[in-house]
C-alpha cells in the first residue's frame, strides 16, 4: 500500500463518516424538533464529495478526476443555490442532475483510468 493510497482511503472515510454523522443530525432534528431538514443530505453530497474527487485526482495527479470533481462542484453550488433560494427539488430535474453528477465525477474518469491502466 504506497502512501497516496493510504491518504486516498482516509480521505474517502472521512467523507463517508461524515454522510453517516449528517444522517444522524437530520434524524435528530426531524424526531426531536420536527424540523425537516434532509435537503442537506444532497447538499452536502453534492459539496463535500467534488472536493475529495477534487484532492484525490490531485494526489494521483489524474486530470479526468480533478476535472470531474470540478464540473461536479459546480453542479452542486447550482444546488445550494436553489436550496437557498427555496427552489424544491423536484425528481423531474433533480434525478437527471444527480444523474449527470455521478456519471461526471465518478464513472467517467473511472473508465480513462481503466483505458490508462490497460495500456500500460
Amino acid at each position: 500500500v504506497t502512501y497516496s493510497d493510504k491518504i486516498t482511503s482516509h480521505l474517502w472515510s472521512i467523507f463517508g463518516v461524515s454522510e453517516i454523522v449528517l444522517t444522524f443530525i437530520c434524524l435528530g432534528f426531524s424526531l426531536i424538533g420536527g424540523i425537516k431538514c434532509w435537503t442537506a443530505m444532497p447538499v452536502y453530497t453534492f459539496i463535500a464529495a467534488p472536493f475529495a474527487e477534487i484532492a484525490q485526482g490531485l494526489i494521483v495527479k489524474e486530470k479526468s478526476l480533478t476535472w470531474g470533481g470540478i464540473v461536479g462542484l459546480a453542479i452542486g453550488m447550482v444546488l445550494v443555490c436553489c436550496v437557498t433560494g427555496k427552489i424544491p427539488l423536484l425528481a423531474n430535474w433533480f434525478m437527471p442532475l444527480f444523474i449527470l453528477f455521478w456519471v461526471v465525477m465518478m464513472i467517467v474518469p473511472g473508465h480513462i483510468i481503466n483505458h490508462k491502466a490497460k495500456k500500460g
